[in-house]
């Protein structure tokens, strides 16, 4: 049976979420500058795909670091997972499945009244991107430290982090910017892409 290598997962994954999360400015009802709040439940959908697939790609890689005795990578690829899922997954089910015969105003007053009567959707998710933005550091820095990768690789992710931040201040100040989380993933992509070099379907480091 076919089974997509964690390259392909992984970097399709975080690509998928970062472009979703980029077309929420135009589709997401919540938006000041929606323009087709009619895609938005087919881009959640999407999303929700794209979560499943970067979780699937992660974890082999997290029990490959594991079995080669790299616990701290491990545990960090393993709670990106984690916390993709967690964090993104549910806002996610919640927005593909609103009526998408709404209004955008009257859909984003949906939205408030389902998060009022299932807050931990927005407890999960508020406690998940801080941990997800440590994994992320901490697994850059290790890969980087270890050279288990491609430096190019861990860069692009850690260099992903600032530009996240930059994109949330200028959101903030009105200017339609993709939400930080779309910088985050395109920044984790680049482990996917580096890991289409590596030979061998399940030996995901880099040979000595």
């Amino acid at each position: 049976m076919f089974r997509p290598r964690p390259s392909i997962l992984i970097t399709g994954g975080a690509l998928g979420i970062a472009a979703t999360t980029a077309l929420e400015v135009v589709t997401g009802p919540y938006s000041p500058d929606v323009r087709a709040f009619w895609l938005n439940g087919p881009v959640h959908v999407a999303k929700v795909l794209a979560i499943l697939a970067l979780a699937a790609g992660l974890l082999p890689w997290a029990r490959s670091l594991a079995r080669d005795g790299q616990r701290v990578p491990a545990v960090a690829a393993g709670l990106l997972a984690a916390t993709t899922v967690v964090g993104a997954g549910p806002y996610s089910v919640v927005e593909a499945t609103l009526d998408r015969g709404l209004t955008p105003a009257a859909a984003s007053a949906r939205l408030d009244s389902i998060y009022a009567d299932q807050a931990w959707v927005i407890t999960a998710s508020s406690v998940a991107l801080p941990v997800l933005l440590l994994a992320l550091v901490v697994f850059a820095v290790v890969v980087l430290g270890r050279r288990l990768l491609p430096r190019w690789a861990p860069l692009a992710s850690l260099a992903s982090v600032p530009v996240a931040v930059l994109a949330g201040i200028l959101t903030e100040a009105g200017w339609p910017l993709p939400h930080p989380p779309a910088w985050l993933f395109l920044g984790l992509a680049a482990y996917g892409a580096a890991l289409v070099r590596v030979p061998g379907p399940d030996r995901v480091l880099l040979p000595a």
